[in-house]
């Protein structure tokens, strides 16, 4: 087993490599050009999401704050430290005004939830408020030891979105068991920190673990991974998005099947919040750009039903198998949730390419 998981490791390495260090994008006219590009789908996504804002569900606006936070983080060390940024005065500007657009978007929709959905609102509207997603994680790679603790994706989803709920509010103090922050039960930090899981269980244990870091949970997390002898939680959620990442290649390799588009821009933003690069490239970009409606800027497609959803056996049955964030359709056919991840992964995007760009620059400044 470990010498399969070796030469699966190796040749996912390999590929990585080749894919981040050989691509076009190395060609600093490209990044300025997928920059601009980004940068029209991020605005035309967002002018959708802010039409439909009365209509728009909790997770969608989830996605907005993202797009808020990830924004206003890149904004912040570009204005203290201007001239190491090679980002022209123009597209500086629209990625001002795309931040103040989300910002906008999610404090106007925020209202609309918490009347429309009070019950809902009262156990996750914490997540909404503002600068809960202003992350602020350094860019970092995967290595080689990363991936030979992280495992292939198998079939089946691990557990039902209700139950992330449950374990969630415990974190925020708005269960039903107690109204303390950082009430961690045994039973969820098990569920929600297991390793294995594949799909939106997986994505859901990274964010579980992004929202206990933002409410100040860490001494909470770590005396409960202490019990199960568990790395801290900043290596836990290494090795889910190590995970993450082999899943996503596997998405790549199927050719992106429709029902998983949704998962893999969930993906992309959820790790790349958590500073991991890797699941960035120009040929992902394009691919997520392209699934964009060109009239509306929001994502369509088909919504995942219970006949889709294949559960493991040990996650039990039930009449709700939601296992993804709440999906809703809007206007013309457009997927609330879906044209939130995009977003967020959009926004990831100008993050990483901005990046890239100051890394070449300061290259250039020192071998000119």
């Amino acid at each position: 087993m470990k010498t399969y998981t070796f030469l699966i490791v190796a040749l996912t390495i390999n590929f990585t490599v080749i894919k981040i260090k050989c691509s076009d994008v190395n060609d600093s006219t490209k990044a300025k050009r997928l920059l601009h590009q980004t940068l029209q789908s991020l605005q035309a996504n967002l002018e959708f999401l802010n039409s439909e804002k009365e209509h728009v569900n909790l997770d969608a606006i989830i996605g907005t704050r993202m797009v808020d936070g990830t924004l206003k983080v890149l904004l912040y060390h570009i204005d203290h430290d201007l001239e190491s940024w090679p980002i022209d005065g123009a597209t500086l500007q629209v990625i001002r005004q795309l931040q103040a657009l989300a910002k906008d978007i999610s404090n106007t929709a925020q209202a609309y939830v918490e009347a429309s959905d009070p019950v809902y609102y009262k156990r996750l509207g914490m997540l909404l408020h503002e600068d809960f997603w202003t992350l602020d994680f350094a860019s970092k790679d995967f290595s080689p030891e990363d991936f030979y603790n992280a495992w292939i994706p198998k079939k089946g989803e691990a557990m039902r979105e209700e139950e992330s709920d449950n374990c969630i509010t415990e974190i925020l103090g708005t269960g039903p068991n107690t109204k303390a922050k950082c009430h961690i039960s045994s039973e969820c930090w098990r569920k929600m920190t297991q390793m294995g899981y594949n799909g939106y269980s997986l994505t859901h244990e990274t964010f579980y673990l992004m929202i206990g870091y933002q409410m100040g949970c860490q001494e909470e997390m770590n005396q409960q991974r202490m019990l199960l002898n568990q790395p801290p939680p900043a290596d836990l959620a290494k090795n889910f998005c190590a995970a993450t990442y082999l899943e996503a290649l596997q998405i790549e390799k199927k050719n992106f099947p429709e029902l998983r588009r949704d998962l893999f821009m969930e993906q992309a933003a959820l790790c790349g919040s958590m500073g991991y690069r890797w699941f960035f490239s120009p040929e992902w970009l394009e691919t997520i750009i392209s699934w964009q409606d060109k009239q509306t800027g929001c994502y369509k497609g088909k919504t995942i039903r219970e006949s889709d959803v294949d559960m493991r056996p040990s996650a039990g049955t039930s009449s709700n198998l939601r296992v993804k964030r709440e999906e809703r359709v809007l206007a013309n056919g457009c997927l609330s949730h879906t044209t939130a991840v995009a977003a967020g992964a959009l926004a990831m995007y100008v993050r990483y390419i901005a990046e890239y760009q100051q890394m070449v620059f300061e290259q250039n400044q020192i071998f000119s």
